[in-house]
């Protein structure tokens, strides 16, 4: 049972990141992976306007053809794949997250519920949040999920626990100022409360952080992947500011 994260760096437009997804999958089929996980809003990135018109050209249907796409290479490959998109249901957004089974079918929904992922004065009837904390069982165990931000709620972080899952994905696009010490402020300021948390679910954890360049107002989303065990501790990982893919056995203990 050999699971893929994959270290994404946002790209200019859907189209184009989708392309890179499908490359993706492709090269973690080849490498006989059951599983790929890209992060947050890899489809469509998480640069929000609060221009209504705007912003719906950057959002994605559930049923929409490049998401019918995905399930088509997932069917192809056979394997598993859990992506990000900011999601258009009539006319409200959500930073969202679907997994596939290799069918290409859904395994999980799931709707960010924290809401730092829109700006504080965003319309709440235009860019919602979501409500549920859902579980899966799977060929890989008992599944569930949560979003970047979500982790830095008591009440989520619960309600995630409370599923008792044997594996939580988290998925994020996490960004911190762009320097030359960004590995050691993140393994010093930020990675110790990320596994403090993480440990809370008793249950191995999954997380891949989105990649950009250095954004205008100094800030930019630094990558990595941390592979965590039921115990808390730190199995595998992959350095910040690198995009590919990071390969584990989830039948290891």
């Amino acid at each position: 049972m050999i699971a893929a994260l994959c270290i994404f760096r946002f790209r200019e437009d859907v189209s184009s990141a989708l392309s890179a997804v499908q490359s993706y999958v492709s090269k973690a089929a080849e490498k006989n992976c059951d599983l790929i996980l890209f992060p947050e809003t890899c489809l469509t990135g998480l640069d929000i306007t609060d221009d209504p018109e705007q912003d719906y050209m950057n959002t994605l249907s559930i049923d929409s053809k490049e998401i019918g796409e995905l399930r088509d290479l997932a069917r192809e490959h056979a394997i598993h794949v859990g992506f990000g998109f900011l999601e258009l249901e009539n006319e409200s957004m959500y930073d969202s997250y679907l997994l596939l089974d290799d069918h290409g079918e859904d395994i999980l929904h799931y709707r960010r519920i924290s809401s730092s992922w829109r700006h504080f004065d965003s319309p709440e009837d235009i860019y919602c949040c979501g409500e549920e904390t859902p579980v899966a069982e799977t060929t890989f165990g008992r599944m569930s999920i949560l979003l970047c931000g979500d982790l830095f709620h008591e009440e989520i972080v619960q309600s995630v626990a409370n599923l008792s899952p044997d594996i939580v994905l988290h998925p994020a696009a996490r960004g911190m100022r762009c320097d030359r010490t960004y590995q050691d402020a993140w393994d010093a300021d930020e990675l110790p409360f990320y596994l403090e948390q993480w440990a809370k679910f008793h249950a191995k954890v999954l997380s891949v952080n989105a990649l950009s360049e250095c954004h205008e107002d100094g800030d930019r989303y630094g990558g990595g992947a941390w592979i965590v065990d039921a115990k808390g501790d730190m199995v595998e990982s992959m350095p910040l500011l690198s995009e590919g893919l990071l390969l584990y056995d989830l039948s290891g203990e």
